[in-house]
């Protein structure tokens, strides 16, 4: 299964199950869209340009998730269903804004 198909099977799942518990509202939903994995990286920059329009930067929702440009789960080619790609113990947007390697899991 390719790697696209893997984010969108996973994030449909994900749905599916906070929906049927009641427990998204648009806000959550926006911000799963943006960040599947719940890393606070955005899956790509397109995204975090999403985020910002919709008016996420303020809000508790969207936690970190819009960082600069070029520091998303594509620019860092990091998983974007996995929140710890290298399986280190930290999140892979941790390791971003600590300036370490998501995919060094020595490193974490």
């Amino acid at each position: 299964m390719s790697k696209q198909r893997r984010i969108k099977k996973g994030i449909k799942q994900k749905l599916k199950l906070d929906v049927a518990a009641g427990t998204i509202d648009d806000d959550d939903l926006l911000t799963w869209i943006i960040d599947p994995d719940q890393d606070n990286l955005a899956t790509d920059d397109a995204g975090r340009k999403e985020a910002i329009k919709a008016g996420l930067t303020d809000g508790v929702a969207a936690g970190n998730i819009l960082q600069s440009a070029g520091e998303t789960e594509e620019a860092k080619s990091t998983d974007p269903v996995d929140a710890d790609t290298d399986a280190g113990g930290t999140d892979d947007g941790a390791e971003v804004d600590a300036g370490a390697d998501p995919l060094d899991p020595a490193d974490d």
